[in-house]
């Protein structure tokens, strides 16, 4: 597997989750400041499944040094990022979206 999270003994995945709208902003905010208050006990290590849909830009970090060389197959084999709805390697060179009528 490309993910270099082996040699740590624990992961710490935070997971809030309520079902009133209303309350999305005290309930991230809750989250984020227990995942900070964590970090220094951290490996500063995530697990790609662990991320979700505003953490695009940890993506690199999950797959740490192996990520370079994930982006050499997703730009021969993929350079329109057709497969984009996981947790995105993108391209290396890819192309601005473009609206459509």
């Amino acid at each position: 597997m490309p993910f270099p999270t082996r040699s740590e003994s624990y992961g710490l995945v935070v997971i809030a989750a309520w079902t009133d709208a209303a309350d999305d902003a005290p309930n991230i905010e809750w989250a984020r400041k227990f995942h900070a208050g964590m970090e220094r006990w951290s490996a500063h290590l995530v697990y790609v499944n662990a991320l979700d849909q505003d953490d695009q830009d940890r993506i690199a970090q999950a797959y740490g040094a192996n990520h370079k060389r994930l982006c050499e197959p997703k730009t021969n084999y993929d350079p329109e990022n057709l497969f984009r709805r996981n947790q995105n390697i993108r391209p290396q060179s890819e192309p601005a979206m473009t609206a459509t009528a």
